[in-house]
């Protein structure tokens, strides 16, 4: 079961600002990476960056995102209401 604790919308998710944001959630909520699953999309940058702010964190693609990946991948455009089953 996972409880969403935070979203970063930004224009600027250099590894740099990630992690100004990551540090300073970790301590305004006295977060460890003992109990936390962060589910991202497959962005690099941004898996870097969780690594460099808590020790050993559980990383998991968010399943949407490789979906549409691998869509797009197969030159699959989705669009609302085709039969496109995953």
């Amino acid at each position: 079961r996972m409880i969403p604790v935070s979203c970063l919308i930004s224009s600027d998710l250099k590894k740099e600002t990630v992690i100004k944001y990551l540090e300073a959630l970790k301590n305004a909520a006295g977060l460890d990476s003992k109990n936390l699953l962060f589910m991202i999309d497959l962005d690099e940058s941004f898996r870097h960056s969780i690594e460099a702010v808590f020790n050993e964190p559980r990383i998991r693609a968010c399943q949407f995102h490789v979906a549409q990946a691998i869509m797009r991948w197969h030159g699959v455009k989705l669009t609302r209401g085709n039969d496109l089953s995953l």
